[in-house]
């Protein structure tokens, strides 16, 4: 498990004033991975399979971590087709994304990777997005989601699971468009408060359309029922690979029909450390990259 370092408030406020973010990417690609980091504030599971076992397919998934970690973003992204037939169309969101990761502002972010994919795609595909900006010296999540599907959410006070745009909109449906459809546009974010033990899960869509042996789809609502059959005490791990069993059992097969990936986050406290500790923090991070 890779374990980055943590800074100080004074140095995250000072550095959150620049309109660009000195960061390093912890996770970035689209091929077959299952792994765990430590981070500030947080810890998170990654699980990513292309489909039919091709080396790059179209999920794409990135985390990157801001000032030792005190600002951390997660995006994933999922463009239209899958396994080898998306993979070129996943490296043009990619390339997109590494552009402009490290700026600041989310609405800007989230416009010019719309944009700029929008030029490079030119077959007429589109890639749906959510994008989840977490700064843990004050404990804000912010998210925008473009055309992906709804993130499920758990509330520790509450000690339950359900769709996070129902936990802070009442259900209200947002109106961000996949990118690449139209360049120009604009998005909207939404924010939260998060207490430690509070859990996020971001999915691509192959959890929602997996299908029974009676063609029926498992859907929002099945998937938050299997959801809400795991325990939110176990390690990250566990509860990633029991989601992922109860979708194979409920669709019968060994395989999903589409690249398929699972991002789960748990909230932890924030704690402010020595600089000897994000030091420290940073050689462990590194022998984590290093030993994969």
């Amino acid at each position: 498990m890779a374990t980055v370092g943590e800074s100080t408030q004074v140095t995250a406020d000072s550095a959150l004033q620049q309109h660009e973010l000195q960061c390093m990417e912890v996770w970035n690609g689209s091929k077959h991975v299952e792994n765990n980091v430590q981070a500030p504030g947080f810890s998170a599971w990654i699980y990513s399979k292309p489909y039919q076992e091709s080396k790059n397919g179209g999920d794409v998934y990135f985390l990157t971590l801001c000032m030792g970690g005190v600002l951390s973003r997660l995006l994933l992204g999922d463009v239209a087709g899958h396994g080898a037939d998306a993979s070129a169309t996943s490296l043009k969101l990619r390339q997109s994304i590494r552009k402009f990761i490290n700026y600041k502002n989310q609405q800007r972010l989230v416009a010019e990777i719309n944009s700029h994919f929008a030029s490079l795609e030119q077959d007429g595909r589109f890639a749906t997005a959510v994008i989840a900006t977490y700064q843990s010296n004050k404990r804000k999540l912010t998210l925008t989601n473009a055309g992906h599907p709804r993130p499920l959410y758990f509330s520790a006070r509450e000690q339950r699971w359900s769709y996070l745009e129902e936990v802070i909109a009442g259900g209200a449906e947002m109106s961000n468009l996949p990118f690449g459809i139209q360049s120009g546009i604009g998005y909207q974010n939404y924010s939260l408060n998060v207490e430690a033990g509070d859990m996020l899960l971001l999915y691509t869509d192959a959890f929602v359309e997996a299908s029974s042996q009676q063609d029926q789809l498992l859907g929002e609502a099945g998937l938050l029922s299997l959801v809400k059959q795991t325990g939110d005490k176990e390690a990250l791990d566990l509860i990633g690979r029991s989601i992922i069993r109860s979708v194979m059992n409920y669709s019968q097969r060994d395989n999903f029909d589409d690249d398929a990936t699972l991002f789960l986050v748990r909230f932890s406290e924030h704690r402010s450390v020595t600089v000897k500790s994000k030091l420290s923090g940073y050689r462990e991070w590194i022998r984590g990259l290093v030993s994969r």
